[in-house]
């Protein structure tokens, strides 16, 4: 990993990074690593090499960008082939893409306007000229505004609009490689912004929304140092160095990125020399026993920029009802959860008490209180309270609504292979139990569509993030909004809203903490959904290779932050 394990001297230097980064910071929880302490070489091979990554999940199309399309391996897949603005570096600092853009300056701040200079030799893989006009674009279809059309005519999809919303204009100078960007209103994570752009030219005639999401050639026109080379539904993706890059060239001449949802076919495509880098995931016991287990493999357990949570639909008729929703978190022992998932793999894990910062960043204050806590006594007399009775067989039943005089009975979504994600459905299922709530544990193959569409009673997944507190205002913010495309829950809160918009738009870090976390202390009144525990991140890279230059970060990127670095000794 680098020129060594990610071991104590390493977090020293992360956390005095951190410390002096605006709302942004590193994560509490002690990481560790194991495996090989000795430093890599200086120099790498120049001629290339392929390297096989494991992927886990499945690709829901690739672009990231786009609500329903935005899941953390397909940018990480994509990493380096549209690029970035701004990448954020191991100690979280968001660092200016400097074969993209000459600079990006602040120049006004009232009202706020940022400039972008891109490098005149900037340009996408098929010869156009990477300009202004992709920066345009982009702010339309990430804007929420309905006034800017997709290719067929209909509304533009984004994941995130938040920064984009507050955009008043977009315009280009100096033959389109002089960018300039004014605000509404203040925007503080404005480097959060354009990361990545598309190609306006391609995205324009095949669409946003669903151009981008099977493989074809609009994916083969790149802007980076890699560019897409092929990719095998359910199977592999492999991304290729892009021979008209502008840049320095992509270490290796590829990589290539295997699906894989098992630990145990894991370890052993790793065993057999199939796979050569573990990139950071979702870490589990078994797959922490099953990598241990391959001599010669160097371990990295990390924490992420990465959170479970319990999330409550509240179009259900009951969970529509805080009062219920309370009761079903006042049921769940988290600190178990915690204890039988990662406690095993970190044993200082602990619960978290926040929705918009996690442990260890500047902003973080645990808001959970009495609505975090475990009272199962509290939880059944609250559900009594609203309007349920005890049946023959211990379970309540309701005496209004559909379920009136049967068992209340809740579903809890899975993914087939999420071994992690099974353990707290099964928890959760025991613990509902014992107040009287049956829960039904349903398994869905294709588990982030069906979550995406609200399509669950009750559903656990993890939010990916990037050092930006501006990210989550999509996932909190009201449903009703078109700027919260990430709130599957339809969750609605007009205070929220407003707090929100007020952080986002300070650029003073201290006040911004004090907006986000008076809006956090609503979001766990409301119980708009029950936080869980950080991930604990769990990967590596094979002995069999010596790979210069792979280095973990925290953030969404993992390893792939500086992919286009790597080199075979």
């Amino acid at each position: 990993m680098g020129k060594k394990p990610l071991g104590s001297d390493v977090l020293k230097n992360y956390w005095k990074a951190a410390a002096a980064l605006i709302i942004v910071g590193a994560v509490m929880l002690a990481g560790c690593s194991t495996g090989s302490s000795k430093s890599a070489s200086k120099s790498g091979n120049d001629n290339g090499g392929s390297v096989t990554v494991s992927v886990v999940g499945a690709i829901e199309g690739f672009n990231y960008l786009k609500a329903g399309s935005n899941i953390v391996f397909t940018e990480q897949m994509m990493h380096g082939i549209w690029p970035d603005s701004f990448t954020p570096d191991p100690s979280l600092k968001s660092v200016m893409n400097s074969d993209l853009l000459e600079s990006a300056d602040l120049i006004s701040k009232s009202p706020q306007v940022v400039q972008y200079k891109i490098n005149p030799k900037a340009s996408w893989s098929d010869g156009t000229p990477i300009s202004a006009d992709d920066y345009i674009y982009l702010w339309e279809a990430m804007s929420g505004n309905k006034k800017f059309k997709d290719a067929d005519g209909s509304a533009f999809l984004p994941a995130n609009t938040s920064g984009y919303d507050q955009i008043s204009s977009v315009k280009g100078s100096d033959g389109g490689k002089t960018v300039t960007v004014k605000f509404s209103s203040s925007f503080s994570d404005w480097k959060s912004l354009f990361n990545p752009i598309l190609p306006s030219h391609v995205v324009k005639k095949v669409g946003f929304n669903s151009g981008l999401d099977n493989f074809g050639d609009a994916l083969k026109v790149s802007g980076g140092p890699w560019m897409a080379d092929s990719y095998a539904d359910g199977q592999s993706f492999v991304k290729v160095r892009n021979p008209k890059y502008w840049g320095k060239a992509a270490g290796l001449s590829s990589i290539v990125y295997r699906i894989i949802n098992d630990s145990t076919e894991l370890a052993s495509a790793v065993q057999n020399g199939e796979i050569q880098v573990v990139n950071p995931t979702n870490g589990t016991v078994s797959l922490k026993d099953a990598l241990q287990g391959v001599g010669g493999f160097h371990l990295v357990t990390a924490p992420s920029l990465t959170f479970q949570h319990l999330d409550f639909n509240e179009s259900n008729e009951y969970l529509a009802k805080t009062d219920i929703r309370r009761a079903i978190a006042n049921a769940i022992n988290r600190n178990e959860i915690v204890q039988r998932t990662v406690g095993q793999i970190n044993p200082k894990a602990t619960t978290i008490g926040n929705h918009i910062f996690l442990p260890g960043q500047p902003g973080y204050v645990d808001n959970s209180g009495e609505y975090g806590k475990f009272d199962a006594k509290k939880a059944k007399q609250a559900l009594l309270k609203a309007g349920m009775v005890e049946g023959s067989d211990g379970y309540l039943q309701p005496t209004w609504g559909s379920q009136a005089g049967k068992d209340f009975t809740l579903s809890i979504v899975s993914a087939s292979g999420r071994e992690l994600w099974n353990q707290i459905q099964q928890l959760v299922q025991a613990q509902l139990k014992a107040v009287g709530i049956k829960v039904k544990i349903v398994t869905l193959t294709d588990y982030f569509s069906q979550v995406q569409k609200g399509n669950y009673d009750m559903a656990t997944y993890g939010w990916a993030i990037n050092p930006y507190p501006s990210t989550m205002k999509s996932v909190w913010c009201s449903y009703t909004n078109a700027e919260c495309a990430s709130n599957w829950a339809h969750y609605s809160n007009s205070k929220v809203d407003a707090l929100l918009k007020k952080a986002t738009g300070e650029l003073d870090s201290q006040k911004a903490s004090v907006l986000y976390n008076q809006a956090d202390k609503l979001l766990w009144s409301d119980m708009a959904s029950l936080e869980l525990y950080e991930y604990q991140q769990v990967g590596g890279w094979s002995g069999s290779v010596d790979i210069e230059n792979l280095k973990y970060n925290s953030s969404a990127l993992g390893f792939h932050w500086n992919d286009q670095d790597w080199r075979l000794k």
